[in-house]
């Protein structure tokens, strides 16, 4: 009986694997890996130095030193790379880069389609109040909202 949950387990984890190689992209397979590769060495140098190796489960936790430092390098600077990509594309992506439409600028500003400039103002001033960075608010959505009133004002 233990030997059939095992196997169940086994099958449950094969497709749980299975689907997540499927959707996964290059970078969360390498966590995983490395994550495996970790537990692995931790494990065995517990059961190691559990069963009085403890002398050999140091030996080889220095032998295997190199690699697991080397993995750790590894990981660190593709998550630092990822992170960079990141702010670049947040970088080319300002609001003030692309010109914003009416129909875009109204729907930021909910505004209807015949708002007159103190209805453009008014709105501004109150999403402004609400999402500036003075107040904690988000630079970027500062940012297309003044974009939104620049544009409509215009």
């Amino acid at each position: 009986m233990p030997y059939l949950f095992l196997i169940a387990g086994l099958l449950f984890g094969l497709i749980a694997l299975y689907r997540f190689l499927t959707v996964a992209d290059r970078r969360q397979v390498v966590v995983l890996l490395l994550s495996l590769v970790a537990l692995t060495v931790v494990v065995a140098l517990f059961y190691m130095a559990v069963t009085g190796k403890l002398a050999a489960s140091i030996g080889l936790l220095a032998a295997l030193w190199p690699v697991i430092a080397g993995l750790l390098h590894t990981y660190k600077a593709g998550r630092f790379e990822t992170h960079e990509k990141l702010h670049e594309e947040f970088r080319r992506k300002t609001p003030g880069d692309d010109p914003l439409t009416r129909t875009e600028a109204l729907e930021i500003l909910d505004l209807p389609e015949n708002a007159s400039r103190e209805e453009i103002v008014a709105a501004h001033r109150r999403l402004i109040g609400k999402v500036h960075p003075d107040r904690e608010g988000s630079k970027w959505l500062a940012a297309k909202i003044n974009a939104a009133r620049d544009s409509l004002l215009k």
